[in-house]
């Protein structure tokens, strides 16, 4: 009998919670998240936290959009039925903390409060863009998020937007225009970084020279599609630089020229060329990937020099 009571007792106590818990459990009603500490204390329920990222325009403004003492916030707060939000100027972004249902309605929320700043319309010149194509500058209106950007006269550009949205797209089109522009240092292989599908090839020259080639190389440049093409005399080739399309025919113009033995000579068309040379690289490298053999040994090797020599290329 005592000792029933004394395990009833002790089952009892056992399921009683302890000081430390209610101390707890009162911590929680009463938690707030500290900024850059993303841990809610153990067992608080079903708290997330989302990070809803401004843009620079939205950052600047950042005092109307929080609204005076952070009145815009509260009310998103209330509304979304979130646990906290806050700004997180230091990270440009404002920190939502609650359910996953509540974080997304307060996003919703906050689009609306970015969409409805203003925006005001400041107008910068850009003086280098002659070297930028149509799809280059929607590109750049589309990666910094200002309003237009019209071409003047004598390359000319005039961007629209915010000022955050403009000195954004004013680096973009220094860095495009840097790409654009570059041209290979004989001797250099290195195109620089992010330019795309850049490859070179050396056209031999017979010993014999060739008067005027010079002259029309800026042609075959035009016409092949190729990023450059120069002399190289103290190598006794033609260097071509850009795609494999590109350079295959390149070098079909110059073999044109080096047959005739005239640098006047007309071209002739071949518009299946650049077609059959990029579906027979991939070929190559779809094989080589499979068969890692040589070259001389594999059926795509034999297709290729077969290629080679009705082209007549070297």
């Amino acid at each position: 009998m005592d000792s029933h009571l004394c395990l009833s007792s002790r089952a009892h106590s056992l399921n009683q919670p302890k000081p430390t818990t209610m101390i707890r459990a009162d911590s929680f009603m009463g938690w707030q998240p500290i900024p850059g500490v993303y841990s809610p204390p153990a067992l608080h329920p079903n708290i997330w936290f989302g990070d809803f990222i401004l843009d620079g325009h939205a950052l600047s403004m950042a005092g109307r959009l929080i609204g005076r003492e952070g009145k815009n916030l509260k009310r998103i707060t209330h509304e979304a039925g979130a646990h906290y939000i806050f700004l997180r100027q230091d990270r440009g972004c404002v920190e939502v903390w609650g359910s996953y249902e509540s974080i997304g309605t307060a996003f919703g929320l906050l689009q609306g409060l970015v969409d409805g700043l203003p925006r005001p319309n400041h107008i910068v010149s850009f003086t280098d863009g002659a070297v930028l194509t149509d799809a280059d500058l929607e590109h750049v209106a589309r990666e910094s998020g200002c309003d237009r950007i019209d071409r003047g006269g004598d390359g000319l550009l005039r961007i629209s937007g915010s000022r955050e949205a403009i000195g954004i797209a004013t680096a973009l089109l220094r860095r495009l225009v840097e790409i654009r522009s570059w041209q290979p240092v004989p001797g250099v292989y290195s195109p620089p970084a992010l330019v795309p599908n850049i490859w070179f090839g050396d056209f031999i020259l017979p010993d014999h020279d060739l008067p005027g080639i010079e002259d029309r190389l800026e042609q075959i440049t035009a016409t092949a599609g190729a990023h450059y093409v120069f002399s190289r005399p103290d190598r006794g080739c033609i260097e071509v630089w850009g795609s494999y399309e590109s350079i295959g025919e390149a070098f079909r113009m110059i073999r044109e020229l080096v047959e005739a033995g005239t640098a006047d000579k007309v071209f002739d068309p071949d518009p299946s060329f650049s077609a059959d040379l990029r579906t027979l690289v991939k070929m190559t490298k779809t094989r080589r990937r499979r068969r890692p053999r040589p070259l001389e040994t594999d059926e795509t090797g034999k297709a290729w020099k077969a290629f080679l020599a009705t082209k007549k290329i070297t």
